[in-house]
Parts: C-alpha cells; structure tokens; sequence
C-alpha cells in the first residue's frame, strides 16, 4: 500500500515568536525616517547621509525647512534613530514614515499585518469584489474537501475547537484514520491548512483566512504521524464526490508516481466537476511529487516573501504555478516575525507532546501552505461565478510570470495573483459566440448526412478565454466539448452552447441532424450482371459497381457486416449460378478489398453467403452452395490479413441433397454470438437448423422446424434482426418461388425452443409467385428492426419496409428501371 505524508519534512514551527506579537505592529515603514531639518546651507541630501551615517536622503519638500526621507543603516530600529536625531540641535522635528491604508475592508485579525502571503497575492483586493451578501470572503455554498490529519472543528470528547475557527462554516466530513464521523485533528496540519483557506476573520483573533465565508468539509485522511494510504485517501476523495464538494485541498505527497488507483478516482472527481489542488512536494527535487504530478490536479509550488522559490519546493513539468509558501529561516520584509505562514493551530503542534485544547499562533513554511492558498483562491473565484471549468485558465492566464517568459517548469505560468484573477473576469460583460462545422457536406437538405460527418465546435470571446463549450444530443445531459464528434445514428436535435471565464453564458444554439450510415445492398439475381446498388435506409442511392465481370449473368448474392475488425462494415459477395466461388470483399463504397475462393475453383453451382459474429471475435463469412452441390458449410475468418476457414466445414442436411441452400447468421441468445440458420433453397422440405458453436465444432441445435407447409418445394429465403426489441435476433423468412409472398417471424422461446412468433403478411399480392428476398434494418433507429423485402424473380425491382406484423408500410422504392424483371438478392444492416 502506497503512503502519502504531509509535508513537514521542511516545515518549521515557530511558536516562540507567537507571543510578543500579537499585538498589532506599528503602522509606519521599519528602517526608515522622516527628518525636519533648521535651514543651513549643509542640509542636502548627500551631506546629510554622511552626517548623520544613514544610507540614503531624499528631500521631500521645498520649503526653508525641508522634510527628507532618512533611509536609516543595517541593524538601526526606528526608536533607536528617533532618539538620536532627537538629540542634534539641527532637526527640528522626527518621527516615522507612517503607514496609510485604503478604506477598503481590511480584518482587525491580530497577526493580519504580518500575513504578506496575503499581500503578495493581492487576496485584499480581490476581496473588494466581493459585494454580495456575505461579504468579501467568498460564499458558504462553495465547499473546499480538506483531506488532511482533520480539523479543529468541533469540541467533542478531548477535542476542542480552534478559537479562531468560531464562526468558520463547517459541514459534515468523515474520519477514514479511525472510521467515525468526527473528523477531528491529531497533528495541527490539517488545522492550519483549513485556516488559510477559511480561517475566521475580522473577529480580532489570529490570523485571516482567504475565502473565510467558504464551507469546509473536514476529511480525515492522515493519521497523526501525518502518514495515510492510498485507499484511505481514496475513500476521502470519494467521500467528498459523493457530498458536494467543489474544491480537494490535498497538502501531501508521495515519491511514488505509479499509483493506478489513486489517479483513477482522480480522474472521476475531475469528470465530476470537482477541483483539485495539491502540494508540488517538499524534498527539492526537479520532478513534482504525486497527486500534484496527476494531470487533473492544481500542483502548486512555493514563493518565499521576495517571490523566489525556497530551496524545499519541489519543481518540474506539470507544475501549474506557484504561491506562498514561505521561508522561516528569514525575515526579508522586516516586520520582526519569520517569514513564514502565520496561522492558528495546537501549540503542541512545534514543541510538543499535543494538547488538543491549547492553541498558539505557528509560523510554517511548504508547499502545503502554498496549496492551501490556491484552494482558497479557488472558493473566491467560485462564489464570484466563475465556472469551474475555467478556474484554471484564470489562474494561470492571470499569474505574475516570475521565471522564463511565458511557461517554465520552475514556477508554471507564475504566482497566483487573485487581483488579476479577478479583473479579468470582472471586466468581461460580454458572452462568447460559438460556431459549428462539420467535415462533409450534407447528402441532402435538412443537414441529412449518408456518412459520419466529423462535428467541431470553436468559441470566441472578445474579452476572455473559453471556459467550456458544452453540447447534447437530445434531452441527454450536457456534455463539455474536448474533441470533434460524430452525430448518432438516426434523427437528433443537437444543443450547445459556450461559457466564458467571467461565467457569461451564450444563449444555446440548436441544430437538427439526420445520420443515415445504416445501408440496404441489393445484388441482381441469376440472369442479371453482377450489379451491386447501396441505398441509404431512406431509399437514397449511395454507391454503384460491379463486383465481377460484367457480362457475367449468374447474378450476385451479398451479405454485409465488419469482417475484417477495422470498425467499419464491408459488402462481401458471391457469384450466382455459372461463375466460380469467388468471394469478394469491399468498403461500403465499393472499393475493392480482398478476394478469396470458399470451395474449389472448379465448382460453379452459386454460393449463398451470410455474415456474423459467431465465436465472440470478429464477424465470419459464411458459404452454402445455391445449388449443385452437397449442402456444404463453411466458415471464413479474417487472420493474418487473409481470409481462412476457421472450423471444419459441416453438412447443413443430408450429403446428397443438390437443392441448395439459404443461410443468414442469428443472435437468437441476445449474448453477442450468432447461430448459424439454414434452409433449403429449393426441392427440399422448408426445414429450418439452427447451428452453434460449441466446443470448436458447429453442432446442430435445432432440427425439424418447418417454415412452411411440410409438402412446400419452393425454397426459403432467410433472414434475421430483433424486430421486437427484446435484445435477441428473430429468423424472418421468405418464400423462394412458386409460392406467394409469405413472410413469417420464428423467434428463441424460454424454454429454448425456436417457435413460429407471427403467422406473417403478404409483402406483395398473394397471387404474386416470383418470390422474395428479406432482410432487416432499423429504419426508424428505435432499436427495433423493420422488415425489409425485395421481388425476388420475374417481377419488378421493388423494395419494401415493413414494421413486424406487416400492417405498416413504411417506405418502398425501385432499385432499377421496370424493365428489369429478373428480381433482387438483398441484405441490409
């Protein structure tokens, strides 16, 4: 099991300074003075330096007795120089340079002053934005996810909550460490990274917090030795999914990059909508440390006071940008604390042991506290509209860029810088525009398309960036565009729309599309050339050719279906009576594949051929002879970029049978795996079988079934699709000749059996003896098959499409001019 530690390695508690400075520190600027001097004519400013020993002098105003800035030397404290000017009988008055502040909200927090993290990120004037009840920090509707060691949060049992976190909103969390439901601290981690983000502010107490209206939902994930595991942190992380949480704030890490789990879950909370912030690592290293490393988390590094990068903070690609971290081995601005991250926690948190009821004001330093800072940029950004999709674009498009121009892996895009954040999405009033284009042209109006037409969808703002471009088919939920697209199958009204960072919304555009990629093939019969038509399910002709010589004039037979594995159906033919069993394999256009021959070259009885999947692997080519041969068998697969047989052939009926044979492939289970069902195609019984696969071996699975009256010679023609929804495959069958068009329905039955299911209907007039071909296809994409019926002989090339019981008809058309009278094979997907 993997373990992730918060990040103390390098973090220093400094609770010896807390005391002496709680009181607010003097308002004026340390190291320097303002001085009024007696006019002499020695008072200029580099007299004055060397005089008085100071470092600099700037003259201020331009009266006889001028004031100067004294910029005072190393290690001088304000009192110390105020007495000794004080003691020269030129200075007529001295005092400090004194501080002066905005009106703008600004906490009465006792150590706010020293918190220059706050001030490095501009958090003051992004406050400022901020006019809606309540206040300045940001919303209790946004909910930061603190994993951590818990929070101070509630008094219960030795437990007492953190006097500064009085009035901080708190939902329910959960403590995986121990199994219960209270969350509680052992360490002083958790504690005071839940301050940072939303400590309780302007209640002269401590420090402030960034987003201090914001809810947190205390997690307990890291025991008190600040170790957890992965699946505990998973279970946090799920836990946080499962109860609104808009922010993770993770303030640990692992040197392992490989945990599988642990990305996955990542990976669901970001598809979930959720944000996710973590520290880059605290060993120093060039690479970040995990989750900060995930592609779906915030990895923020850390700035000391002068916006350097400590020695401690982890660096390296992937990182997003940087805050305060801090460095409490100094003191750049002078104020007399560490530069460290002020913040109330345990006392025992620096010296030791833990007293859960006594808390001090502890300076830290780590990229812990710098991910602290972002989730509570994040909160801010939150409750002021901003959409989540965007947070990150408004971090890093608004980011103080510190190293190399533009991306570096030292410091990602830069410092976050709330100010600017908040400009950028302030200033912006106006909603993006959004426009679509697809990779074809439609086949016919109405945006009717015959192939898959590649959809892209592109946004522009004038003032910001794209937040998100979000569309749906239908009533289904709105999806965030990534990548271009392809309509489904059928009739859709298409919806989208864009949002930009600022949250301007665009009002949803609307488009209706038609995709018809479902075809119906249909290949002339014995006595016609070797013609092949494609129709679109509406009737619309996409594609012509010949699949042999064209004088040939034994007719063509066709199936269809993916047979080589590519994703995209193919036509497969074969030759009718007169030409050899050559198969034929071609793209929907009729781009010629590949070739090969299902018996021997000398045989030139037909072949009949099906395709299906029938071993749960790709769809097989199934051959029977039409006529003059034994009732043969046998099965093509698709290996090695060569079509082979896959199985020993097998005899559909008794060896000596010379009738021919009808064949299509079922999926009478509703299991993905297809039957193999035949019939005589003439001077034989219309017995229908049924064939599996079973143990490497066809073996029979139904014997004896009769379509028609036992003493019919006509033949079967045969055909198979669900055409009642139920999610199994139905044979449908067609009278071959010299009986009317008889369609009938036989369908798998609960106790096994294949029955007849519907005594059937008249595709043409009953008198008419030419015969049919059948097939199906969802013409009306509802997930149901529509009966698809073609003049088989001597009569004109029509088409037709039935719903089950035949009393609908749906859509018929001509597939040749009337004058051709030798009928139509058919198949259709």
């Amino acid at each position: 099991m993997k373990k992730y530690t918060i990040l103390l390695a390098s973090v220093v508690f400094i609770l010896e300074l807390a005391q002496p400075i709680l009181a607010a520190p003097p308002a004026y600027v340390k190291g320097e003075v303002l001085v009024q001097f007696s006019p002499s004519p020695q008072a200029s400013s580099t007299a004055i330096t060397s005089r008085f020993n100071v470092s600099s002098a700037k003259q201020l105003t331009s009266s006889a007795q001028p004031f100067y800035k004294l910029s005072l030397a190393e290690h001088e404290s304000v009192e110390q120089a105020i007495s000794r000017f004080n003691q020269d009988s030129t200075v007529i008055n001295v005092q400090p340079n004194y501080i002066y502040r905005t009106t703008a909200f600004s906490p009465n927090d006792a150590l706010y002053s020293y918190q220059w993290n706050f001030e490095q990120i501009n958090v003051a004037s992004a406050w400022e934005y901020d006019t809606d009840e309540p206040l300045y920090g940001g919303d209790e509707d946004i909910m930061v996810a603190v994993l951590d060691t818990g929070v101070a949060y509630e008094d219960y049992g030795d437990y007492t909550q953190a006097p500064d976190m009085s009035e901080t909103n708190f939902t329910a969390g959960y403590d995986y460490v121990n199994s219960d439901s209270h969350p509680n601290d052992d360490n002083g981690h958790g504690t005071h990274m839940a301050g940072t983000i939303a400590q309780t502010t302007n209640n002269a107490l401590a420090s402030a917090g960034i987003a201090f209206n914001t809810t947190i939902m205390p997690i307990k994930v890291l025991a008190g030795n600040g170790e957890g595991t992965s699946d505990v942190i998973i279970q946090g992380i799920q836990y946080a999914m499962d109860n609104g949480a808009d922010v993770i704030n993770m303030s640990f890490s692992s040197s392992e990059n490989n945990d599988q789990a642990y990305s996955a879950i990542v990976a669901e909370a970001s598809d979930q909508g959720i944000i996710m912030v973590a520290a880059a690592g605290n060993s120093g290293g060039s690479s970040l440390q995990y989750p900060a490393s995930d592609d779906h988390v915030i990895g923020v590094g850390a700035t000391r006071y002068d916006e350097t990068r400590p020695d401690y903070s982890n660096y390296g690609a992937g990182i997003s940008l940087v805050a305060p971290g801090g460095d409490i081995d100094v003191d750049q601005n002078n104020d007399g604390a560490p530069d460290g991250i002020p913040q109330q926690s345990f006392t025992g948190m620096a010296s030791g042991p833990l007293d859960f009821g006594e808390f001090d004001n502890i300076w830290v330093e780590g990229t812990s506290s710098s991910a602290a800072h972002v989730s509570g940029a994040v909160a801010l950004l939150l409750a002021h509209g901003v959409p989540a999709e965007g947070i990150l674009e408004v971090l890093q498009s608004t980011a103080q860029d510190l190293g190399s121009t533009g991306y570096d892996n030292l410091t990602g895009y830069g410092l976050l810088d709330l100010e600017a954040a908040f400009n950028l999405v302030s200033d912006d009033s106006t909603a993006p525009i959004t426009t679509l284009t697809t990779d074809r042209s439609a086949d016919a109006s109405n945006n009717y398309f015959l192939d898959e037409p590649l959809i892209t969808l592109t946004s522009e703002d004038e003032s910001s960036d794209i937040a998100s471009i979000n569309y749906r088919w239908g009533d289904d939920d709105y999806t965030q565009y990534a990548d271009p697209f392809v309509p489904p199958e059928g009739t859709q009204t298409l919806s989208f729309y864009s949002v930009d960072v600022a949250g301007n919304s665009e009002a949803v555009q609307q488009v209706e599309y038609t995709l018809d990629t479902r075809r119906v093939v249909v290949g002339a019969n014995t006595g016609g050339g070797p013609h092949v038509r494609v129709f679109s399910s509406a009737g619309i002709n996409t594609a012509n050719f010949f699949a042999y010589a064209e004088t040939f004039r034994g007719g063509v037979n066709v199936a269809m279906g993916d047979v080589d594995g590519d994703g995209r159906e193919e036509i497969v033919t074969a030759p009718g009576p007169g030409g050899g069993p050559h198969i034929r394999v071609f793209s929907l256009n009729g781009t010629y594949e590949k070739d090969f021959f299902a018996y021997s070259s000398n045989f030139h009885g037909g072949v009949n051929l099906a395709v299906g999947d029938l071993d749960g692997g790709k769809a097989e080519i199934v051959t029977v002879p039409m006529s003059s041969g034994g009732p043969n068998v046998r099965v093509f697969g698709y290996r090695s970029g060569e079509y082979e047989p896959t199985t020993e052939n097998f005899m559909a009926y008794a060896d000596s049978f010379r009738g021919g044979v009808s064949v299509t492939v079922a999926d009478l289970e509703g299991d993905g795996i297809g039957e193999i069902v035949t019939a005589p195609l003439s001077n034989g019984g219309p017995q229908l079988r049924v064939f599996g696969y079973r143990s490497g071996v066809f073996r029979p699975v139904i014997l004896g079934l009769m379509a028609y009256a036992d003493s019919f010679r006509g033949g079967v023609t045969l055909a198979s699709g669900d055409v009642d929804g139920d999610g199994k495959d139905e044979i449908i069958t067609g009278i071959a000749s010299a009986g009317g068009p008889h369609i009938r329905i036989f369908g798998r039955q609960p106790n096994q059996a294949i029955e007849l299911e519907h005594p059937g209907f008249m595709a043409f007039a009953p008198g008419f003896r030419g015969g049919t071909s059948v097939a199906t296809v969802d013409y009306q994409s509802d997930g149901i098959d529509e009966i698809v019926v073609a003049v088989r002989d001597d009569g004109n090339p029509l088409v037709r499409y039935f719903n089950r019981d035949g009393t609908q008809l749906f859509l018929e058309y001509l597939v040749y001019d009337t004058t051709f009278k030798n009928g139509l094979n058919l198949i259709a997907n």
